[in-house]
């Protein structure tokens, strides 16, 4: 059985809506204007305070470890060879390297590299 469309639109067939706030109840519509401006506060929060703070700490902090982590690659450390430190028997399935391998940061041992 075909159904026509027509009845079934969605379209305002002339009738006035009320406003939102006379079908709503009170309590929910001071809980819904309490959102609205509460997330008002927070993007002003973040667009104006937090955003340029994070800019500013990027601004001061980046140079200094850019050239600190310049200096670890001129001056790497060296391995100090600890008796309780990185006791391995048996490789690792991968090799005998850690996981997070860096050189520069974390000496490797001559042990195992000969």
């Amino acid at each position: 059985m075909m159904v026509r469309r027509a009845p079934m639109s969605t379209v305002n067939c002339g009738k006035v809506f009320p406003p939102v706030e006379h079908t709503m109840l009170k309590e929910a519509y001071a809980a819904r204007m309490h959102a609205k401006s509460s997330a008002k506060t927070w993007y002003y929060l973040n667009v104006f305070f937090f955003l340029p703070g994070m800019l500013l700490a990027a601004w001061w902090l980046v140079p200094g470890e850019v050239a600190h982590i310049q200096h670890k690659y001129e001056h790497p450390n060296e391995y100090i060879p600890w008796p309780h430190l990185k006791k391995q028997k048996n490789p690792f399935p991968w090799g005998t390297d850690p996981l997070f391998k860096n050189d520069v940061f974390v000496p490797v041992s001559k042990i195992f590299h000969g």
